[in-house]
């Protein structure tokens, strides 16, 4: 055997086989494991809302305070949709309102509403730092994925409570 020295040079590398192998799993473990991390991702931002909320009506609280107008805080959205954002203003006379805050949309976009206030029908300090009156806010993901809504209540003096609830289906 002319040009044979005895010694076989062996290929390295990958079959296209083990290759299919390799992406098929790689498919299944994305699969798996990309709701996880979404589901993650949203029970974060539905945590991030209410200190984001709370620092708000602080906010609104302190403004109050320390001047002798009302806070008001409204939300952006139709009716009672805060998810959308809220403002924060003073209300100085009847035909005049200072703007001290905006609030952009939240985060993930959950559903944050409440049927006690809204653009008719704001939450207003007064500037001994009490709320106009004590209401409630709902959040949760949209649909309600999960089956978990957090419910905070807006007390008279203007602090919020919070409880962890099922969703109610309607």
């Amino acid at each position: 055997m002319k040009g044979f020295n005895g010694s076989m040079k062996k290929e390295s590398g990958f079959t296209l086989l083990e290759t299919m192998i390799v992406i098929f799993l790689m498919v299944i473990i994305s699969w798996v494991a990309i709701p996880g991390f979404r589901d993650a991702i949203d029970d974060k931002n539905l945590k991030v809302v209410g200190p984001i909320f709370e620092k708000s009506l602080q906010l609104a609280r302190s403004e109050a305070r320390k001047g002798s107008n009302i806070i008001r805080v409204s939300p952006l959205g139709d009716g009672g949709d805060w998810s959308d954002g809220w403002k924060i203003e003073r209300i100085i006379s009847a035909d005049e309102i200072k703007l001290i805050r905006i609030v952009d949309a939240l985060p993930g976009d959950p559903d944050f509403t409440s049927e006690d206030f809204n653009g008719v029908n704001p939450i207003e300090i007064t500037p001994d730092g009490q709320a106009n009156m004590p209401g409630e806010f709902d959040l949760s993901l949209k649909g309600c994925p999960d089956n978990v809504k957090y419910v905070y209540r807006l007390l008279l003096s203007a602090q919020l409570g919070r409880s962890v609830t099922q969703c109610v289906s309607e």
